[in-house]
């Protein structure tokens, strides 16, 4: 029995210090790994701060460079100038689409840009069709005023009522 219990105890210590040997040997080549990481990384970054950050894209011949994006920020109390909340902001300004007399001026035929012009950009865009829906003062599911383009030309609208 002594025999027996020797020759357990000599085969489970030979097999802890391989699974040790094993585990010295995964944890060396998991630092070398993190180490080869460590490297690719710095090289990466030294390459990206490197270049400028608009990076330059192959373009077309006659075809101008795009301008950098701009962002233009407005702070407003939410739904003051749509047509949720009749009323509930007191004091502030109303959109220029709001006004029924600006759309008699306008026009069909008339570009995007002519319209936004007149009424303001303060629409919900909805494409489908090959036509564009601007909804103006969009409530969920229902808006106050519409304008229609087809094939980018004011087609059709349907102002405030008053």
């Amino acid at each position: 029995m002594r025999l027996i219990v020797a020759g357990v105890l000599s085969a489970s210590s030979l097999f802890v210090s391989v699974t040790q040997a094993a585990q010295v040997n995964d944890c060396a080549a998991l630092q070398s790994e993190v180490e080869t990481l460590r490297l690719k990384v710095r090289q990466l970054e030294a390459a990206a701060s490197a270049t400028p950050a608009t990076a330059a894209t192959p373009s077309l011949p006659g075809v101008a460079s795009k301008p950098p994006a701009t962002q233009t920020v407005v702070v407003e109390e939410p739904y003051s100038r749509t047509g949720c909340s009749k009323g509930l902001f007191q004091g502030i300004e109303p959109a220029k689409w709001q006004d029924p007399d600006l759309w008699l001026d306008l026009e069909k035929g008339q570009s995007p840009a002519a319209v936004e012009a007149l009424l303001g950009v303060e629409h919900y865009d909805e494409r489908g069709g090959g036509n564009v829906v601007w909804h103006y003062g969009r409530c969920g599911a229902t808006s106050v005023a519409r304008v229609l383009f087809t094939a980018g030309k004011l087609a059709d609208w349907r102002p405030p009522s008053r």
